[in-house]
């Protein structure tokens, strides 16, 4: 894997835990609860912005990643 590549699949790590500690944090602390599928969204919707608006992800833009 190219740096690049490297750089980016770590960045997509830490925005899936990122996501999903701000779930947890809203869910123990505001009593608010969203469904998985919705979390899932939003994590698509982040890091389709982070590829495309702040040319983070390079493996994403390269592959085409259809589930963005």
């Amino acid at each position: 894997m190219s740096s690049d590549g490297a750089k980016g699949t770590r960045s997509l790590a830490i925005l899936v835990i990122w996501s999903i500690w701000c779930e947890r944090n809203a869910r123990i602390f505001n009593d608010k609860e969203k469904k998985l599928a919705r979390l899932v969204d939003e994590i698509k919707e982040s890091a389709n912005l982070c590829s495309t608006r702040l040319g983070a992800f390079p493996m994403l833009r390269s592959q085409q990643a259809p589930w963005l």
